[in-house]
Order: C-alpha cells, then structure tokens, then sequence
C-alpha cells in the first residue's frame, strides 16, 4: 500500500489517497484504490514523504490502474515491496536502508 498525491481542478487542489499494489516492477505497478477520480500523472509517497515516485496511468481497467514510473525503481526495492507482509508499512516513516533506498530518500 502506497499513499498518492494528485491534483485536482488543475493544479488548485492536491487531493491523496492510498493505492494498493497487486504486482510491481522496476517500471510500474498494477494497482487498485478506492478513489476512481486519480489524475493520469500523480505521486507515490514513500514513508513519511521521504521519496516520491513520479507516476503516469497507462490504462485503467475496472478497478485497476495500470502504473509506469517515470524514473525505474532500484530492484532491491521493488523485492522488498514485493515480499512485505504488512500492507501498511511504507505509509509511515521508514528506515531508507532497509527498503534498498539509501541515497535516494530523506
């Protein structure tokens, strides 16, 4: 589970909301939340704003969301994502050198 960041209105209003990861990769995600207004291009927080992964919609079908990051994500971290049992635990401030992130988040 990701939060996101996304504009609405144009650029008035940021609105967020969480995104939950089906299967990810170096380049994107398959993904599903319950906000059905995601803007095409929008932002993944990681921990508490330590990253932030810059993301387009490629395409929606039903309720999933078909993701592609703009930069591609260390593989480390993508298999720590991958194999994380608490769906919760990147919503809140983490330890970088844990997830494969040193010298990429705060």
């Amino acid at each position: 589970m990701f939060n996101i960041f996304f504009p609405l209105k144009g650029i008035r209003h940021v609105s967020k909301g969480q995104l939950r990861v089906l299967n990810i990769s170096e380049g994107g995600l398959w993904g599903t939340s319950r906000r059905k207004d995601i803007a095409d291009h929008f932002y993944i927080c990681v921990g508490d704003r330590q990253l932030l992964i810059a993301c387009a919609i490629v395409e929606r079908r039903g309720d999933m969301i078909h993701v592609r990051f703009l930069n591609e994500l260390p593989t480390v971290f993508v298999d720590v994502v991958a194999s994380l049992r608490d769906p919760f635990a990147l919503l809140e401030k983490i330890r970088p050198a844990l997830y494969g992130l040193e010298g990429l988040a705060e």
